[in-house]
């Protein structure tokens, strides 16, 4: 998802609040999909209100994931690592990653390289 692109909800798109933040359901397609967040609700009613999604993020008073990866390392020493495996599966090339990521590689050489630090992995 291209948090700089403006996004709005499809006009075929239902969204019936829950308890836990929403059904998405698409008349189209028939795919239901769950909102996990009232959060998450409000953003995706308001996409077609801003500019582009990080707009809309800003505005709910949300970090977008790379606002959130920028300031991590702001803060201290953050490598970021993409999968070497999810890459070859979506036909990516390391110019096709956002400038934040610092490089790729596999599962197992992450962990061995992140063994004596803290580790997430997404």
């Amino acid at each position: 998802m291209d948090l700089d692109v403006r996004y709005e909800l499809d006009p075929q798109v239902a969204l019936r609040p829950e308890p836990f933040g929403a059904l998405a359901y698409h008349y189209g397609n028939r795919r239901l999909s769950f909102l996990r967040s009232p959060d998450i609700v409000s953003v995706v009613r308001s996409l077609g209100d801003h500019g582009s999604a990080a707009d809309a993020l800003r505005a709910a008073g949300q970090a977008s994931w790379a606002e959130t990866l920028r300031q991590a390392k702001d803060l201290g020493e953050v490598d970021i690592q993409a999968c070497s495996l999810s890459m070859d599966l979506l036909h990516l090339e390391e110019s096709d990653l956002d400038p934040l990521v610092d490089g790729v590689e596999g599962v197992t050489a992450f962990f061995i390289g992140a063994s004596d630090g803290q580790i997430v992995f997404i």
